[in-house]
């Protein structure tokens, strides 16, 4: 599904929008990934990371505007990129996302109507937020009514982006919701599996988002507030080391054979962490079925860095009783090895689900 929300500082027009570059900014670190159109499909064109210390944002709130500014130049200088139009996305406390059924209409009608439609289930004024909609199709249980799904985003979160983007002289032409981007990587890397119901895990810094889909529609939308900054800050409490010397055990050591040195107890903290993430899952499809969900997930694809921690995977299988491979955003698109490096590509593709799947939209594709 795609979600675009109201942007009308930035004036732009097709021809401006021949393809955008994907700008994933986390807790954790901002993405970029550039994307080619083509006849064949998809051409990665520009590909970077740059982390971000942990205080620079802080459950989605900018804190440190000017590192947010320095990362973002330091990402497009590395990848090269001339592109200045980008698609970017909100997640965690940023936005409600709501799945809820109201009376037949036609979309124009929907759209006029929206604000007041939208009052009854988003727990904000209309007001604070930007509103948008998608329509799933009739309800199969009250054939004159239609299943809706309504976002809302904060404003003042979308200025703050926005407002940092134009300090890097970059537009925002789509704003998205990171739990639905995924599904578009999804979407164009699986085209054999789109009858099954997926589900699509993206475990991020500080929050994990779950997306049933099938048919390319989502079934059911949940975030779970437990990321790796949570596992992280447990091995800082257990071994008395800084963030990054926690970060570097998470991930299996540093390049120096000596760092690589992982003491006992990280093992024993990622194992328990992993457990309790997939515990949330399961619990998420749980719920899912009890509200009258129908469909057996018949696998489940993880994404994000922790989705890298060895043995997640493993785990995450053995919890939920669920076939659990790593998602490969890359698997159907074609790499320009001139400009990225296919090594980055296989070692860290799953952390770039949310830019890529940014990078496959346009500013006019809604």
């Amino acid at each position: 599904m795609d979600f675009d929300f109201s942007l009308p500082a930035i004036p732009l027009t097709p021809a401006h929008a021949r393809h955008l570059v994907g700008l994933d900014i986390g807790s954790h670190s901002i993405k970029l990934a550039e994307l080619k159109p083509g006849r064949n499909g998809w051409t990665l064109i520009g590909l970077n990371r740059v982390n971000l210390s942990p205080e620079v944002i802080v459950e989605g709130v900018i804190i440190n505007e000017a590192a947010v500014i320095e990362a973002i130049n330091t990402l497009f200088e590395g990848a090269k990129t001339r592109t200045k139009q980008v698609a970017i996305s909100l997640g965690g406390n940023a936005v409600i996302v709501k799945r809820v059924t109201m009376p037949r209409m036609s979309f124009e009608d929907l759209e006029r109507n929206i604000e007041v439609e939208a009052a009854e289930h988003i727990p904000f004024p209309m007001d604070e937020v930007n509103v948008d909609f998608e329509i799933m199709g009739d309800d199969p249980d009250e054939p004159d009514r239609m299943i809706v799904y309504l976002v809302a985003a904060k404003k003042d979160m979308i200025n703050e982006l926005t407002g940092v983007l134009l300090s890097c002289g970059l537009k925002a032409a789509v704003l998205d919701v990171d739990v639905f981007t995924v599904g578009n990587v999804f979407e164009v890397n699986y085209p054999e599996l789109l009858q099954e119901p997926v589900a699509l895990v993206n475990i991020g810094a500080s929050v994990t988002n779950i997306n049933l889909v099938r048919d390319g529609k989502s079934l059911f939308v949940r975030d779970i507030t437990r990321g790796g900054y949570e596992i992280t800050e447990e091995i800082q409490r257990a071994l008395g080391v800084s963030f990054d010397e926690a970060e570097m055990f998470k991930r299996g050591g540093g390049d120096d054979q000596a760092d690589s040195l992982i003491p006992e107890e990280v093992g024993e903290i990622l194992r328990n962490s992993s457990i309790q993430l997939a515990r949330d899952i399961q619990r998420s499809l749980d719920y899912f079925a009890q509200t009258g969900g129908t469909e057996r997930v018949s696998r489940l694809f993880i994404s994000g860095g922790m989705s890298l921690v060895n043995g997640m995977d493993r785990i995450i299988e053995e919890e939920t009783g669920i076939a659990v491979e790593i998602l490969n955003p890359f698997r159907k698109i074609a790499i320009d090895e001139k400009r990225v490096d296919p090594m980055v590509v296989e070692r860290e593709g799953a952390m770039y689900a949310v830019s890529v799947g940014l990078g496959i939209r346009r500013a006019f594709d809604k």
